[in-house]
């Protein structure tokens, strides 16, 4: 399965959830609120899926993107 677009990444995010869930031995999905999760990189489609992501899942979530390569602007 792979749901890659040029604006969202979905299973890629879902991946990256599950690996920290693992990799912090978090029980449950909630446990991830006790994070910081931070983005450093060209607002792309992984990008935009962490932000999504982290709104739906109520996460404390920051990117960092050079100047002109911010995320698209409804995503902020």
């Amino acid at each position: 399965i792979n749901g890659l677009t040029e604006r969202e990444h979905p299973c890629q995010v879902l991946a990256d959830l599950q690996t920290a869930l693992e990799a912090f031995r978090l029980k449950k999905t909630s446990d991830l609120r006790k994070l910081k999760i931070a983005y450093v990189g060209d607002g792309n489609n992984m990008a935009q899926s962490w932000m999504l992501a982290a709104a739906l899942l109520g996460l404390e979530f920051v990117v960092a993107s050079p100047e002109g390569y911010q995320p698209h602007r409804e995503f902020q």
